[in-house]
């Protein structure tokens, strides 16, 4: 509506953490309303690289009338038998049951009326390891991810991105919380290591044990019900960037995002090795 000829605009090339892993496993694909979009990436990639390998596409939405590209997807499947797809509704009427019956006859075989939680995914998917990528509502995200670890899903085998305000927990962040120790110090000691231990120190001046199993900063905060704003929990976003008083925030991986000279993200940021941070928390 506003674009002219003429006009520049700023891009950037496609980037973050949430993609296909190349492999043999068998893909589970999990999909919630538009959290399909990167998901018909996958599925697309699978099927002109790997075709042969095994995926299991669940695609959750309210009705037929809200499926993003229905008929591309029973395509594939009905062309490949080592595609599962299924889809689950919710608000499924029988108005529209008839409808859909009607549109894509034989559809019934892909249909579920439920929505998508671990006890369905327990009803289709193999015993083996499995590769899961899921992307969808904050609904979705922050029951469906938990439930995946206590079903024993290693977290290197879950794979998710989060739209709108979902905040995702992982377990393997929470399982210490009852044995981390929180201390008030003196502020001289907020960026230096204490023998071989570390904090995270906070502008009131509390300060927080910082051990290995930690996976960030954020999980520390929140394992002491201090609140973040966050949202995408993987450097892509920026909504968690605090101003850093002392010491140095260090990542596994660069961010996407690129944050404020001074400040860090404490979604994918870790302390420097032997030293503490101070962070303008309170």
């Amino acid at each position: 509506d506003h674009v002219q000829v003429g006009d520049v605009l700023s891009l950037r090339a496609p980037s973050g953490q949430f993609y296909l892993t190349p492999g043999k496993d068998p893909v589970v694909l999990i999909a919630g309303g538009i959290g399909i979009t990167p998901l018909l990436s996958m599925l697309q990639s699978i099927q002109q690289n790997s075709p042969h390998r095994e995926v299991f596409l669940f695609y959750g939405s309210r009705d037929f009338n809200d499926v993003m590209q229905l008929g591309h997807f029973l395509a594939i499947a009905q062309k490949n038998s080592a595609v599962t797809f299924k889809i689950c509704l919710s608000n499924l009427t029988p108005l529209t049951l008839q409808a859909g019956l009607y549109e894509w006859p034989g559809i019934e075989k892909y249909l579920v009326q439920e929505r998508i939680s671990l006890s369905l995914l327990r009803q289709f998917l193999p015993f083996k390891p499995l590769d899961f990528y899921i992307c969808g509502p904050s609904a979705l995200m922050e029951s469906l991810v938990p439930d995946l670890e206590s079903w024993g899903v290693p977290a290197n085998k879950i794979h998710f991105e989060a739209f709108g305000p979902a905040s995702v927990k992982r377990s393997i962040a929470t399982s210490y919380s009852s044995s981390t120790e929180e201390k008030n110090l003196e502020p001289s000691l907020a960026t230096q290591a204490v023998g071989q231990t570390q904090f995270i120190g906070l502008k009131s001046g509390k300060q927080l044990l910082w051990e290995s199993h930690h996976s960030n900063i954020l999980d520390l905060l929140e394992s002491h019900g201090i609140v973040v704003n966050s949202a995408c929990r993987d450097g892509i976003c920026g909504t968690c960037q605090t101003k850093v008083l002392a010491g140095e925030v260090v990542y596994e991986q660069t961010p996407d995002y690129c944050p404020d000279a001074g400040s860090c993200l404490v979604c994918v940021g870790r302390p420097k090795a032997n030293t503490s941070v101070v962070l303008d928390i309170k």
